[in-house]
């Protein structure tokens, strides 16, 4: 989902950080998996406003069952990644959020099934590989955001049922370039980590595919 930019009625590729050899090249292997995710029949209907509200339930629901082993798995508790914190990066806890604001109870919400495939995550680089997906959606999703609150009736500036959208606020853009810099720090590293990290890229975008598509 490297990058998901300003609203446009569509989900553009972003430019938030500059190209740099390693971030190219992961953007050139995922393009067709990113392509494939926009035309995704949820992400679709609430860019086109024609998602209704158990729709949009559905695919926070969705959302949820694949971040929440996610992050477990890859976003891990003190750990530094060429640079940057994973575990700051959690959304997961977000989504609880609006599915509770969309009236789910904590118990249904703690119900919810997870995503039983998981992206290769036994070397940081195949753990930066998966984050640079999951940091790159939030930059398109202020799209996302912006149609949730129209169908949502929520008032201008409010994040209540959107907060996962809305991801970091005002620090997306930041947030973004300090990962796209560690992409490029853990690629001259060592000769194998821009392979790895394009493995655990490829492989989260599809699980996301799958997950979502089920």
């Amino acid at each position: 989902m490297d990058g998901l930019e300003r609203p446009t009625g569509r989900l553009p590729a972003a430019s938030a950080a500059p190209f740099g050899a390693a971030r190219s090249a992961l953007r050139a292997a995922t393009m067709a998996s990113h392509r494939r995710l926009h035309g995704q029949p949820h992400f679709a209907a609430l860019v086109d406003g024609s998602l209704d509200r158990a729709g949009y339930r559905d695919l926070l629901v969705r959302l949820l069952g694949f971040h929440r082993p996610f992050e477990a798995a890859v976003l891990r508790n003190g750990e530094s990644l060429y640079g940057i914190e994973p575990a700051r990066r959690r959304r997961a806890w977000l989504l609880e959020a609006d599915l509770r604001w969309l009236g789910l109870s904590a118990d249904a919400v703690a119900r919810i099934g997870d995503c039983g495939r998981l992206p290769p995550a036994d070397t940081s680089a195949q753990r930066l590989g998966c984050t640079y997906v999951t940091e790159g959606s939030t930059l398109g999703a202020a799209l996302l955001a912006e149609r949730a609150a129209a169908l949502l009736g929520t008032a201008d500036g409010a994040s209540d049922g959107r907060r996962f959208f809305l991801a970091h606020g005002r620090e997306n853009g930041r947030l973004w370039r300090e990962c796209c810099a560690a992409i490029e720090r853990c690629a001259v590293a060592a000769p194998d980590n821009l392979a790895e990290m394009v493995s655990g890229a490829t492989a989260t975008f599809d699980i996301l595919d799958y997950w979502l598509n089920r």
